[in-house]
């Protein structure tokens, strides 16, 4: 139960990377756009970097749909290869590692959008992306049943010492 639950929450992470591309930035009116952004019908146009390794199905979804520049090895991408793709890319999944600001910003002349696989941006500088006319957007509430569950399940261990009685058995 708790993979699938896993894979749900992945799916609802790529399903918003896609609907921030093909609907457009129109969800975000309060953006002052410096530059004319135009949405693009043809995904496969769109070039999209990944900050870094994917699971298997978000790899397949994002590549299938995209042209994706995704380092699938193990370890960090190295600088000088993710600088080559942010100066191409049009979109970037960021899993959040990485900080998204005006130095960033000035390596990715063409990006677009930022979809952030997390609940938390706080490594993305919001002022920074308004000014390039940079849509981000991040996962809200994909979270909420999971921790529900962690607090409701040590409120029952606690109260009935369910871990400790893991010693007697």
């Amino acid at each position: 139960k708790w993979a699938v639950s896993c894979m749900k929450i992945q799916r609802w992470v790529f399903i918003l990377l896609l609907i921030l591309i093909i609907i457009g930035w129109k969800l975000f009116p309060n953006i002052n756009f410096q530059r004319e952004v135009t949405v693009m019908t043809d995904l496969k146009k769109m070039t999209v970097a990944a900050s870094g390794k994917l699971r298997q199905v978000a790899y397949d979804i994002l590549n299938e749909q995209t042209r994706l520049l995704s380092w699938q090895q193990g370890g960090k991408v190295p600088q000088e290869q993710f600088d080559s793709w942010l100066a191409e890319a049009e979109g970037l999944y960021s899993i959040g590692n990485i900080k998204v600001d005006e130095a960033f910003l000035a390596k990715a002349p063409k990006l677009k959008v930022i979809a952030q696989a997390s609940v938390g941006y706080d490594n993305i500088d919001i002022a920074a992306c308004s000014a390039h006319g940079i849509a981000v957007g991040n996962t809200p509430g994909v979270l909420v049943d999971a921790v529900a569950d962690l607090a409701y399940g040590l409120i029952l261990d606690s109260a009935r010492s369910i871990a400790l009685s893991l010693i007697h058995i």
